[in-house]
């Protein structure tokens, strides 16, 4: 079961009391505040770590995602004051888009034993929608709780209910789709047998946050995309020589950014991933 539309749907269709819009596939006109707030966060990029979490939220304010979460790490160097005040713009910036959200402030131990202080934040574009995303906050079962938070989030079933052995890796993605935006701006896993329906959702979101949000939607995709292979280059360096094997998942690769593409085959080679 694909993600529900029925917010989208009404938006396009108009309003019922006087049927259906003359022009049905017609996109609805985003508002001002959908802009601004999409403007808002091309201009400050580096209000959030990894850009996927504003293409994220971008998602939620055009209505095509329920809900998104967002973390806020408080990095060594930065000062208390530093980080009170990106967890202040932010919490601005969701109030003046009238999304509703949630926080939740902690302090965990980090990966060198020393306490990181984090502050969360759960997003949904209405009260119900927040509501499903902190209601599986609350399951105990761990598997159980990972399925409700796809469901909230607005993941398709059939990749929500993948185990994690059922999955499948970009990497093994047939080579005329490996390098696709659509797979590396995805915020959800595919699942090895229904990804050729997953990624239709994985699509549409693309397209609406590329409209949205052009530049940031560029940043997002390639920065995935440059961690995945660097990734690969270390952890994984057979399936990246399979990758690079094939004309037609380079030529894709060259096609869709060829300073990345330049770069990665510079390192690839030095690497002994290619000759």
């Amino acid at each position: 079961m694909v993600t529900a539309r029925v917010f989208w749907y009404i938006e396009r269709m108009g309003n019922p009391e006087h049927g259906p819009s003359f022009f049905p596939e017609a996109e609805a006109e985003r508002s001002q505040e959908q802009r601004e707030f999409a403007d808002r966060l091309e201009a400050d990029p580096n209000l959030f770590i990894v850009f996927r979490d504003s293409l994220d939220l971008v998602l939620v304010s055009e209505g095509e995602k329920p809900a998104s979460h967002i973390d806020f790490w408080k990095i060594p160097e930065e000062s208390e004051e530093e980080f009170q005040r990106k967890v202040n713009q932010l919490t601005a910036l969701l109030e003046a888009r009238g999304l509703s959200f949630h926080t939740e402030r902690k302090t965990v131990e980090g990966r060198d034993g020393n306490p990181v202080e984090r502050v969360g934040f759960s997003v949904g574009r209405s009260e119900e929608e927040l509501q499903k995303f902190t209601d599986a906050d609350q399951i105990e079962d761990y598997d159980e709780r990972m399925v409700a938070y796809g469901r909230a989030l607005g993941y398709p079933e059939t990749a929500v209910e993948a185990k994690p052995d059922e999955l499948i890796k970009w990497y093994e993605l047939p080579d005329n789709v490996v390098f696709n935006e659509e797979v590396h701006s995805s915020p959800f896993g595919m699942s090895r047998e229904h990804w050729q329906e997953e990624i239709e959702t994985a699509r549409e979101w693309a397209s609406v946050a590329k409209e949205a949000a052009p530049r940031l939607y560029e940043q997002a995709t390639n920065q995935i995309l440059r961690d995945r292979l660097l990734y690969a280059l270390s952890e994984t360096p057979e399936e990246l020589r399979r990758i690079f094997r094939s004309q037609e998942a380079r030529a894709a690769l060259e096609q869709r950014n060829k300073p990345l593409y330049d770069n990665f085959m510079r390192g690839a080679r030095a690497n002994g991933i290619i000759d």
